[in-house]
C-alpha cells in the first residue's frame, strides 16, 4: 500500500511539467516498513494528501481510521454526534488528551481486529503542550511496531509539524521510515534533512498572507485537475 501510495501521490499531482503538490520523498531503511512521515508549509497541501490516501483506502475496500481536525470537524449535525462518540467533549476537557485519547482507543481496536487496515495521524500535537511531544513520539513509535507485529498493517502514515515530535519517533526506531516533505514551491530538501535545520522564524506578514496562500493552493489544484 505504502508503494502504491507515493506512486499514486506522484501522478495525481504532476503531468506535463506541471505540479500541483510539491514535495521531496525518501524511501524507508527497510523496505518491509509500512511507515511515512510526513511535515510541511502550512497551505502546502497536506490535508489533500491526507485525503488522497483516505479515497485510495476507500476503492481499495481495507479499513481505515483516521485521527485528524478533519475527521473531528464533521460538515452535518450526524457527523457532530459522531465527533462527539469520538473525541468527546472539549469544552469539558483538554484538547490534547481528547486527541491522545482517540489514537489510544483506535490503536487498542485496531490490534485486537482481523482485518487489513491503514492509519493516519494529523497533527497529533493539536493542543498539547510541547512538554509532551517528544513521549507522544515515542509513543507512535511504539504503536507502529505493535502495528507491525500484527502484520495487518499496510500503511501508518503520520503527519505532523512538530519537529519534537517527529524526533521522539526517530529516536525510537531502528531505521528511518519513508518521509514527505511538502512545499509552497519545488523543495529539494528532504524531511531528514529539515529536522537536522535551526527553526525559521515567520514575520507577521507572512502570518497574515497563510489564508491567500491556502486559497491559491486551492486553486492551484482544482486548475491542475481541469487541465489533467
Amino acid at each position: 500500500m505504502k508503494k502504491l501510495f507515493l506512486q499514486t501521490l506522484t501522478e495525481k499531482t504532476s503531468k506535463n511539467g506541471n505540479t500541483c503538490i510539491h514535495f521531496s520523498s525518501t524511501d524507508s531503511d527497510n523496505h518491509d516498513d509500512n511507515l511515512i512521515l510526513m511535515s510541511g508549509e502550512n497551505a502546502s497541501g497536506k490535508s489533500i494528501v491526507c485525503r488522497m490516501l483516505a479515497r485510495m483506502v476507500a476503492e481499495s475496500g481495507i479499513e481505515h481510521l483516521e485521527v485528524s481536525m478533519g475527521d473531528r470537524n464533521g460538515k452535518n449535525p450526524f457527523d457532530n454526534v459522531r465527533d462527539f462518540v469520538r473525541y468527546g467533549e472539549e469544552c469539558a476537557e483538554s484538547t490534547g488528551y481528547l486527541t491522545f485519547q482517540r489514537i489510544l482507543k483506535d490503536r487498542k481496536r485496531l490490534i485486537a481486529g482481523d482485518k487489513d487496515f491503514v492509519f493516519t495521524i494529523d497533527e497529533a500535537e493539536l493542543g498539547l503542550s510541547e512538554e509532551y511531544h517528544k513521549a507522544l513520539g515515542q509513543f507512535i513509535a511504539e504503536t507502529h511496531i505493535a502495528f507491525a507485529e500484527t502484520g495487518r498493517c499496510k500503511m501508518f502514515l503520520v503527519c505532523s509539524h512538530s519537529k519534537t515530535l517527529l524526533n521522539g519517533i526517530l529516536a525510537a526506531l531502528n531505521s528511518k521510515p519513508a518521509s514527505l516533505l511538502l512545499s509552497l514551491s519545488g523543495c529539494s530538501t528532504t524531511l531528514y534533512e529539515w529536522l537536522a535545520m535551526p527553526a525559521r522564524h515567520r514575520t507577521i506578514d507572512e502570518l497574515l498572507s497563510l489564508p491567500s496562500k491556502a486559497a491559491a493552493k486551492r486553486t492551484e489544484i482544482n486548475d491542475f485537475r481541469r487541465e489533467a
